[in-house]
């Protein structure tokens, strides 16, 4: 990423921690992407949450604990 003025009209992307207000300790890493034409993503590597439901490939259900 180049350091200066943000130009809108030019996709950007920042990595970094985020939290949500109410428990910032809690922090997760992952991408916020500007796609120059208005459109914001946050993507999240891990989750805010402590158990995660998932489908697991059989189809049943599980919870990751970790």
């Amino acid at each position: 990423m180049k350091k200066g003025p943000l130009n809108l009209d030019e996709a950007v992307e920042w990595r970094g921690l985020w939290w949500l207000p109410d428990d910032p300790d809690k922090k997760v890493p992952g991408f916020l992407r500007y796609d120059g034409e208005g459109n914001i993503s946050l993507s999240l590597i891990g989750a805010f949450e402590d158990d995660i439901t998932s489908n697991l490939a059989s189809g049943g259900d599980g919870v990751p604990r970790g």
